[in-house]
């Protein structure tokens, strides 16, 4: 396990006469198939271990990242809401919580729990989270507003760039919108999406020049 040879770690445990009821042995086979990815075939290991030692929170979280991995986002935010209710003060359950919600379009929810976190923890993920639920609640004030947070924390964060100079240009602030978008392709001037929206307002100011020199790119 230690070299992370998980495929002789199975063909070891595979050998073994009590490979299913040895619990020691269904943890290792259970790491030894998530290692390789193998998620779907780990999560019936993983549940027989939560079958016998329900509050662990190791299996919880394993579980959930496995059941996240298989596109199943509904078992996942109940493992990790089991996980939270455990230790409520662990901030990493709080935002895998809150963003197995939001992948549920729950929006709500994740938002008061990245507000949990955040309170402890103000990352730029965490306002460029809180960012995104509110966009998708149509609070476009509040959404601009941690948008520009996480912007001034980390430059280089394209999507929080790219959304919040989406949203000054649809409320018609297309200099603040440009100047946005210039500056983050001083970091990165080859971005299709970014050439794309930097052409479409400088084609608004009527600087078809420069709009089709993007449009080009």
């Amino acid at each position: 396990m230690q070299n992370y040879d998980y495929e002789s770690v199975l063909e070891i445990i595979d050998n073994e006469p009590d490979k299913e009821t040895n619990l020691t042995l269904v943890n290792y086979k259970a790491t030894a198939l998530r290692g390789l990815s193998k998620h779907q075939q780990a999560i019936p290991y993983l549940e027989k271990l939560l079958s016998d030692d329900s509050t662990n929170i190791r299996y919880l979280v394993e579980l959930a990242l496995s059941h996240q991995v298989t596109g199943n986002n509904t078992k996942a935010r109940t493992c990790f809401s089991k996980a939270l209710e455990l230790n409520t003060r662990n901030n990493y359950l709080v935002q895998q919580t809150a963003t197995a919600f939001f992948q549920e379009n729950n929006f709500r929810k994740a938002l008061k729990l990245d507000f949990q976190a955040y309170l402890t923890d103000s990352t730029t993920f965490l306002q460029r989270q809180i960012a995104r639920s509110y966009d998708n609640m149509g609070v476009q004030d509040s959404a601009m507003f941690y948008y520009a947070k996480a912007i001034m924390g980390n430059p280089t964060d394209f999507t929080s760039t790219y959304r919040l100079a989406t949203l000054l240009m649809q409320i018609g602030a297309i200099d603040d919108s440009l100047a946005l978008g210039e500056n983050y392709m001083t970091f990165d001037s080859t971005n299709i999406r970014m050439l794309r929206l930097t052409g479409q307002l400088y084609f608004t100011l009527e600087n078809y020049e420069q709009s089709i020199e993007r449009f080009s790119r």
